[in-house]
């Protein structure tokens, strides 16, 4: 038997609020219009989904799922409990859906291209998904805080964290560029890479602070010279036409 998927879940409210600015931003909705509906898909702590809400999609526009309830903020929007990837959604539900570090908690390759099925599924023929997973090939794996973890396959990785002290199985997929590209084209997605433009929003956001105020001055091509091993890979999608 499977053991249990552990919680991933990022709960504190500062570093949420900040990751939904972000989303709005690259995503192209700040100003949702009135009847609008997002769905964020692996909710965690609550926050995403509440910002959204607040932000123009409102308590009826806005829906999240998870697979476990951790939420840390329940109003305004609403949730719903799933098992699997799928979505207990109508077919062109959407405008905007939200799948922010998901994917590589999902399961295998099998698993990963069901969830961007459904998500493709239950997006209107117009509407925007916003992408974001690990990169497979940083440096440092943020999980569980060991270095080239994600580099290993996956028995390598399992006995790496047993080392390490953990008791469980290494139970995370990040994606290359390359995988997450083609994912994204199997499941009918066109994808823009956002991966920079989202390095200089954060500097935008945090201009004053000083690692931000530095990487706002770094030109463009130094930033894709090392895009094969940034941390967080990051894609505004739509449908294929």
């Amino acid at each position: 038997m499977e053991a249990p998927r552990l919680s991933h879940a990022i709960l504190d409210a500062e570093s949420r609020n900040a990751k939904a600015r972000k989303i709005a931003m690259l995503s192209g909705m700040t100003a949702p219009n009135p009847g609008m509906r997002m769905l964020e898909v692996g909710c965690g702590s609550g926050f995403i989904a509440s910002y959204f809400s607040k932000l123009g999609f409102g308590p009826s526009g806005t829906f999240a799922t998870d697979i476990n309830d951790e939420r840390q903020v329940s109003e305004g929007y609403s949730f719903r409990k799933v098992d699997d990837t799928r979505l207990p959604f109508p077919d062109e539900h959407f405008d905007l859906i939200v799948t922010n570090h998901v994917i590589e908690h999902v399961g295998g390759l099998a698993e990963q291209r069901r969830h961007l099925d459904e998500i493709h599924r239950c997006l209107k023929p117009d509407g925007i998904l916003y992408f974001a997973v690990p990169n497979k090939w940083r440096f440092f794996e943020a999980h569980y805080k060991l270095p080239l973890l994600s580099w290993l396959p996956a028995p390598i990785a399992d006995r790496y964290i047993r080392l390490r002290g953990a008791k469980h199985r290494y139970d995370c997929r990040p994606l290359s560029r390359g995988e997450a590209e083609t994912l994204l084209s199997e499941a009918g997605f066109e994808a823009e890479d956002k991966t920079i433009d989202a390095i200089r929003v954060v500097g935008d956001l945090e201009g004053n602070v000083g690692a931000y105020r530095i990487a706002n001055n770094i030109p463009d091509f130094i930033f894709r010279s090392t895009r094969g091993i940034v941390p967080t890979l990051i894609f505004v999608a739509r449908k294929q036409r």
